[in-house]
């Protein structure tokens, strides 16, 4: 075992200290890992989670009914029906976030968290205060993206139809921002195995830097292509017990505690990550087909605000996208963790003469990846990869186009 020194601080210490995201979380009864949430009361969290729903309910119903009566009879058929099924997919799919806050609480997660204090006592310490520095530029980036796109499209709307009917609508702005805020939890989680498979990947770098090379090789494909592999300035040389094969067979073990936590992150997650990415692709749709509406004049804006509301759906349409864009990429960075240890393992036993059983014990490592390798899906329907944003992207483009076709 890979022994270092580690401080006697609780799992719940590490990592629910309070940030802007379980802020936001606590705030639509959505945190499950915050120390408030931990430290308060089961019952208190059930009765805040039934509030809320009821709360949004009311808030639901009014409003759709408002626009059933007063807005509806204005709008083309098109923008009617995606309006309706987008109200009531939203209000359903809070609900559902809400359902699995409540079954993976707290005792869940503080299980979840003991289980990275156990990794990080093999690996080494891994210090939360990247990740949360990361995740917190990622809240203020789309936070702010959010603000001033909504801004701007409620001026557009005020303008145009006064106060009321922007103030009917305006439960879709706070639908959009939980959507970012779920996805954003769920990056989060994501950062921490793959900060942990970098640690991996630097342990087995140090491995293979202090191998002799095998006798005949004439040059060394990852020392070249160090940035490739690892970035010099993330990299530190980290120490291996006496016998190497020991450390090597104890990331295996790390391996498969690591596999556990994403099974975790994809139940608690993958439901959600489904209907809220189905939410997102009619949010596309939606926005695709107002903008264009608008642009073309078919929708009634005044005159000298259609281009404003126009851009202003488009860029609707953009923050929807980089909502997916942005869960996918940090998944991906994972998948890419997952491939560098790989790599390197191969040129250990193909570039470098280990001895057997450390040859053995990195065979074991690169063949547990391989046929077990950590993905994150949406509930076991679709793997969330680069693919998957080429589909989204096409199925945009087809039903805008349908939904087109009584332009005229």
């Amino acid at each position: 075992m890979i022994k270092v020194n580690m401080r006697e601080r609780t799992a719940n210490d590490r990592f629910s200290i309070k940030n802007p995201l379980s802020c936001l979380l606590y705030l639509f009864s959505l945190s499950t890992n915050s120390r408030r949430e931990l430290n308060s009361n089961s019952h208190l969290s059930v009765i805040k989670i039934v509030v809320t729903g009821v709360l949004f309910c009311v808030l639901t119903v009014l409003s759709i009914y408002y626009r059933i009566n007063k807005v509806y009879s204005d709008l083309t058929v098109s923008v009617r029906l995606t309006d309706l099924v987008q109200a009531i997919y939203d209000y359903f799919q809070f609900n559902v976030d809400l359902y699995f806050v409540y079954k993976y609480g707290r005792r869940y997660y503080q299980e979840y968290y003991k289980q990275y204090t156990t990794i990080d006592q093999v690996l080494g310490e891994c210090s939360c205060s990247p990740i949360r520095a990361k995740i917190n530029k990622l809240v203020f980036l789309f936070a702010s993206f959010w603000v001033a796109v909504s801004a701007v499209d409620c001026f557009v709307w005020v303008s145009t139809y006064g106060w009321m009917i922007p103030f009917a609508f305006s439960l879709t702005y706070i639908y959009l921002l939980l959507k970012i805020l779920t996805n954003l939890d769920f990056t989060y989680q994501t950062m921490h195995i793959e900060v942990r498979l970098g640690i991996m990947r630097n342990l087995i770098l140090t491995q293979y830097l202090d191998c002799d090379s095998l006798s005949g090789a004439t040059s060394d494909p990852v020392e070249n292509k160090n940035w490739f592999y690892c970035n010099s300035s993330s990299f530190k040389r980290r120490e291996f017990p006496k016998n190497s094969h020991s450390g090597i067979q104890w990331l295996s073990r790390c391996y498969l505690l690591l596999i556990e936590q994403s099974r975790f992150i994809n139940q608690k997650f993958g439901f959600r990550m489904l209907l809220n990415s189905l939410s997102l692709l009619i949010d596309m749709v939606r926005f695709a087909n107002l903008a264009i509406r608008i642009a073309v004049g078919s929708e009634y804006v005044v005159n000298y605000l259609a281009i404003v509301a126009a851009v202003s759906t488009i860029f609707r349409l953009i923050l929807c996208a980089a909502i997916l864009t942005n869960l996918v990429h940090h998944c991906e960075m994972v998948y890419r963790q997952n491939n560098k240890i790989i790599c390197i393992s191969d040129y250990m036993l193909n570039f470098k003469n280990p001895e057997p059983k450390l040859r053995e014990a990195i065979t074991e490592l690169k063949t547990l990846i391989q046929s077990r390798p950590i993905t994150f899906h949406m509930a076991n329907f679709i793997r969330l990869d680069y693919a998957m944003l080429m589909s989204t992207a096409s199925v945009v483009v087809t039903y805008t186009i349908i939904l087109l076709q009584s332009l005229n």
